[in-house]
């Protein structure tokens, strides 16, 4: 037989702030964390993404691999040790591996369609 949990039961991982609480489980990203992810995302775009095009002679995907990796490093980092404080799991490489890939992807369309995104 199932036995049915409430959400006053339940183990609360993330804390609420100040402004909204949830009855869930929700996970929060800090201000913090957002200006690190907004300015490693801009900062690798607009300087390591030239400098991978200048070291590999005109190709551009040592750029989509190398930036989609950083980026994706840096969305994940944030989002388990300076919002939530958690340790490295799984669940720490999956979310690098899932936000490095969509950098990539982004990366890829921007750079073989001529739409630069930085």
């Amino acid at each position: 037989m199932t036995k049915w949990t409430s959400k006053d039961t339940e183990k609360k991982e993330y804390k609420s702030s100040q402004f909204s609480t949830t009855d869930y489980n929700i996970p929060r990203i800090t201000y913090k964390a957002a200006f690190v992810m907004s300015f490693a995302t801009i900062g690798i775009y607009l300087f390591i993404s030239p400098l991978m095009l200048f070291i590999s002679g005109g190709y551009e995907w040592p750029g989509v691999i190398v930036c989609g990796c950083l980026v994706g490093f840096t969305i994940a980092y944030c989002q388990f040790f300076i919002s939530s404080e958690k340790k490295a799991t799984k669940s720490f490489y999956g979310v690098w591996i899932a936000f490095a890939i969509l950098a990539m992807l982004v990366n890829f369309i921007s750079a073989y369609t001529n739409i630069f995104l930085a």
